[in-house]
């Protein structure tokens, strides 16, 4: 008399109603429109890379969604209502991911935190410690990898606080490049190499 039915999909499902006794059979017809809440979800054509870092991003919601609302935190646009945007992260950091999908029955919210990772080229530099002939490097780079160091005088290290002694006295070009996924910066500086002298004197005998 009263039944319950329940449908697989979302549609548009057309019902016909009969109803018959000793005299006959009376049929009524009625469009039921099924509607259920949409689920949202997405992907990302790739979630690490170098600054400027371009995103496109796949909805992967359920197909009866019928809007779109994106948030991207540091991306650029920072939101969007495109069913499959494309951002550019100019920055580099960690950032979350946000998509919320509508239709008439209600909503559904999506977020990956943390979800897309922009790195850039490293950002170099060194301090020195002088002892006569002898130099200690302390590397201050960071976000490096590995580092090429050339201590002007033919000699080089990939060592990330090398030390190294120079032969002579005399004024050396000491570069350091630091060297990540996204590039290589290299650094410049000068550097004077003076030694004291050794005291030495020599006598002669004299007749007074």
């Amino acid at each position: 008399v009263n039944p319950i039915y329940t449908y697989a999909f979302d549609g548009t499902y057309l019902v016909e109603f009969t109803a018959t006794n000793e005299c006959g059979s009376v049929t009524t017809t009625e469009t039921l429109v099924i509607t259920t809440a949409p689920e949202a979800g997405f992907s990302a054509s790739s979630t690490s890379g170098c600054a400027p870092f371009e995103v496109n991003f796949t909805d992967e919601s359920s197909d009866n969604t019928t809007a779109w609302s994106w948030t991207f935190d540091g991306g650029s646009p920072a939101s969007s209502t495109d069913q499959n945007p494309t951002v550019t992260y100019n920055t580099a950091g960690t950032y979350t991911v946000t998509l919320v999908v509508t239709n008439s029955a209600g909503m559904s919210t999506a977020t990956e935190t943390n979800y897309i990772v922009v790195n850039t080229t490293p950002d170099v530099g060194y301090t020195s410690n002088t002892n006569d002939l002898t130099v200690d490097f302390t590397n201050t780079s960071d976000n490096a990898t590995t580092y090429s160091w050339d201590f002007g005088d033919g000699n080089g290290s990939s060592e990330v606080n090398p030390n190294h002694t120079y032969a002579n006295d005399g004024t050396y070009v000491v570069e350091l490049t630091a060297t990540n996924e996204c590039g290589s910066v290299t650094t410049t500086e000068t550097l004077n190499i003076v030694t004291n002298p050794e005291d030495g004197f020599t006598a002669r005998e004299t007749n007074g």
